[in-house]
């Protein structure tokens, strides 16, 4: 967390509007379920304060005013801001979505032409993705076309970080889920996208195209 956050600002107090509220995640499978514990931990505080002050309780989503990450940590950044979770489903579809991606690994690191091969399953992530994504939008929308960014404004904003294939000082691009004072790659990228881009570790998965 880049900023410690003020109790009063989440408790009922009067609103603070000076800085902002940031919450970064790294990536790493334990290292990612380790941070979301410590939100745990912080979340079971503020809602208690609240609740002595007769207030609601809020969800991640409504404290931090921007969440991102990369890799595993990009993961949860959507679920936490963009699908708007609380921190206890996104700790069990956390869990859950390891167990399942990493169930399998190839055990053949290269393939025929001797090209890196990714080791794990990049359709299982897609189709785990599409899966979380469809409990947490309207029925009957398609998991797989819903946008990072569907243009409504919203006081969360969320981004997530992956490797451009082809840079070769590995610069990373941002998708965002809000619009950029500068343009750039990820306006039409869908939640799912993004997702499988910020997952695309070298050597663990498939590459990903976003946009045309």
């Amino acid at each position: 967390m880049e900023q410690a956050l003020s109790m009063d600002r989440v408790t009922g107090g009067d609103l603070q509007t000076e800085g902002l509220c940031l919450l970064s995640l790294d990536g790493g499978g334990v290292r990612g379920l380790s941070a979301l514990y410590i939100l745990q931990g912080l979340m079971t505080r503020v809602n208690k304060l609240r609740k002595a002050r007769g207030e609601l309780a809020v969800k991640p989503f409504e404290v931090f005013d921007l969440i991102g990450g990369t890799s595993t940590g990009g993961l949860i950044a959507i679920m936490l801001g963009r699908l708007e979770m609380d921190v206890d489903e996104c700790i069990e579809t956390y869990k859950c979505l390891l167990e399942t991606i990493f169930k399998s690994k190839s055990l053949i690191p290269v393939t025929i032409e001797g090209k890196t091969k990714a080791r794990f399953d990049s359709n299982i992530l897609r189709q785990s993705v599409e899966d979380i994504i469809r409990k947490h939008i309207e029925t009957g929308r398609d998991p797989a076309t819903e946008l990072l960014n569907n243009g409504q404004v919203k006081d969360c904003k969320v981004f997530v970080c992956a490797t451009r294939h082809e840079a070769a000082n590995g610069t990373p691009a941002r998708l965002r889920s809000y619009e950029a004072t500068r343009l750039g790659v990820g306006d039409r990228t869908t939640i799912s996208g993004a997702a499988l881009a910020t997952s695309a570790v070298t050597t663990f998965f498939d590459p990903v195209t976003i946009g045309s």
